[in-house]
């Protein structure tokens, strides 16, 4: 139910926070800038062919590559068992566009910090 559901995204934040804290400087600044590039991309060009597959790619590459350059094979798994819930979800409901249009903005704002990070050193 709604409850359930709210958990769900509740734990996947605080679990996503920590990973994204901990991938800070770890993540190549190349596949950061591809991706980075892919969504300013999509963003820019919302009636390109299979746009709401090439934004469930890269959302999917964001939160796997945060995940698995985090330095906790544990974590990371926790990450990918909710994403896969959250997948599930959203194959039930349907995502549409405008939530995916919405996930890809927030993740330009997050990929900025960690591309600035990762030319730090």
């Amino acid at each position: 139910g709604p409850m359930q559901l709210q958990d769900i995204y509740h734990l996947r934040r605080v679990l996503e926070t920590e990973s994204t804290r901990c991938a800070c400087c770890r993540i190549p600044a190349e596949t950061l800038a591809a991706l980075k590039q892919e969504i300013t991309d999509l963003l820019g060009n919302r009636r390109a062919v299979n746009w709401s597959d090439r934004a469930m790619k890269s959302d999917r590459e964001l939160h796997e590559l945060i995940a698995n350059h985090c330095g906790s094979q544990r974590l990371a798994e926790e990450i990918m068992r909710y994403n896969t819930l959250i997948q599930c979800i959203r194959d039930v409901v349907g995502n549409q566009s405008a939530a995916q249009h919405c996930a890809l903005t927030e993740h330009l704002e997050i990929i900025q910090p960690l591309v600035q990070n990762s030319s730090i050193f």
